[in-house]
């Protein structure tokens, strides 16, 4: 690894871990749709994973369009600083876990403590998405990717 992906993957890494939410992108037949989701990445950056109200619409456009990009950002902590903000853009393609692992849960909850009760009702489901690509964008024209195998 040189010296260009190695800070390439340090920022990927710190605006993960800064930030509580990511911002979602799926698409249907009216176009792209946004949602806010908390999310927890796996350790080896190939899956993330959110909840999501089965009656909602980023749930039906992620069952009619699995293709999904997710945006996840360092704006708040470098809020005065705008030329130390990154900005990650991962795609991937995302599928409702039918009976989710009980360390996913765990993890989830441990960084999610308030939603216990979202991810217990029933009523919502977790969806898991298998990432393509990372799409690191530092100092505003600095664009560096990193495909997943």
């Amino acid at each position: 690894m040189n010296i260009i992906e190695t800070d390439m993957y340090k920022k990927l890494i710190e605006t993960i871990k800064a930030a509580r939410f990511a911002v979602l992108a799926t698409e249907k037949n009216k176009g792209p749709y946004l949602s806010l989701v908390g999310f927890l990445l796996d350790e080896d950056l190939k899956n993330l994973y959110f909840y999501t109200p089965v009656q909602s619409r980023k749930y039906d456009n992620i069952i009619s369009n699995p293709s999904v990009s997710l945006l996840i950002d360092s704006r708040e902590k470098y809020a005065s600083q705008t030329d130390m903000i990154t900005a990650v853009t991962l795609t991937g393609i995302a599928n409702a876990v039918k009976k989710p692992e009980r360390n996913i849960l765990k993890e989830y909850l441990s960084r999610y403590p308030e939603l216990k009760n979202f991810t217990d009702s029933g009523l919502n489901v977790l969806i898991k998405v298998n990432i393509i690509k990372y799409i690191i964008v530092s100092n505003f024209s600095q664009v560096s990717e990193i495909v997943i195998n």
